[in-house]
């Protein structure tokens, strides 16, 4: 294999990994209604399937980077892909709703090994100008995920139930897992590695936690995905309560991800290297973008 086909199959494979996370997340919304009906649940049961698996994001990227940066970055990848592969399978097998928890739980944990991970890849091998350089080639589709997954969940539920969609993220992950063994080699050399010690791990994370400015900058993307999330959430039951189409609650995430690529290219354009204030208020037109597109949303 070439350098050039090399090249190529690893800008896909950090796309897919860097997408993994908002697919497993949104491929199933327009099947919510059906999955409620399919475990005897209320609404409220089945949106806690959700939460539980960005849950498992949120604490499992914590244990990643430690673990990662002590046994070397490609064989925690491919540990947390078969845990987010085997328990795809199994919710396509599950009966009963406390396994479906269970199991996206696990599917979280498993699909953050790719969302934190792709990223220290990059930076291992990459200077800062290419890390860029490759961003501006995979954000474009992590931008269009949102989009593009409830599409396609929602034509594949229409047809052929809300199993379907599983089995799509099924093959997605085994497409990733394939060209991880294949293509990726390990960017993390033994003599840069780190002893894994849980006193500095929660001592580095308590210095981030009381770091003001981190408290700052989080919590204008933690508002902005407050809302995001609270919208996908409900927004299925919404939708479907109004008579629309499975196959067409996909199609009203269209504008979700429009907004999400207008914020990172603003984003993009206000960036000052003198200073982080026009940053700011990139962030705002960010937000402001969203909140229309929420608009037209519901219009629509």
């Amino acid at each position: 294999m070439n350098n050039k086909s090399s090249s190529l199959l690893f800008i896909v494979l950090m796309a897919f990994l860097s997408m993994g996370g908002l697919v497993s997340s949104d491929i199933f919304l327009p099947a919510l209604s059906k999955m409620g009906n399919y475990y005897h649940v209320s609404e409220s049961s089945i949106q806690s399937a959700i939460a539980i698996f960005l849950f498992g994001i949120a604490f499992s990227q914590l244990i990643y980077g430690p673990l990662s940066d002590c046994l070397g970055r490609k064989a925690v990848l491919i540990s947390g892909m078969i845990i987010w592969l085997i328990s795809t399978i199994g919710i396509f097998y599950s009966t009963h709703i406390s396994e479906l928890l269970l199991l996206r739980l696990f599917q979280g944990i498993g699909a953050c090994a790719g969302i934190t991970l792709s990223r220290a890849i990059i930076s291992d091998l990459m200077g800062k100008e290419e890390a860029a350089n490759l961003y501006l080639i995979i954000f474009p589709f992590v931008g269009m995920s949102p989009a593009v997954a409830p599409m396609i969940g929602g034509m594949l539920s229409e047809y052929y139930g809300w199993k379907a969609c599983f089995l799509f993220l099924t093959l997605f992950i085994t497409a990733a897992l394939i060209l991880c063994l294949l293509v990726l080699e390990e960017s993390l050399p033994i003599e840069k590695r780190q002893k894994l010690s849980v006193k500095n791990v929660l001592v580095s994370t308590y210095q981030v936690i009381i770091n003001k400015k981190f408290l700052y900058y989080a919590a204008i993307p933690c508002f902005a995905y407050t809302a995001y999330f609270s919208y996908l959430i409900e927004s299925p039951f919404i939708l479907t309560a109004m008579g629309l189409p499975e196959r067409y609650v996909g199609y009203t995430y269209i504008m979700l991800s429009l907004s999400y690529v207008l914020g990172n290219l603003t984003a993009k354009k206000c960036k000052s290297p003198a200073g982080h204030e026009k940053d700011d208020f990139s962030w705002l037109s960010h937000l402001c973008c969203w909140r229309y597109c929420f608009h037209d949303t519901n219009v629509f």
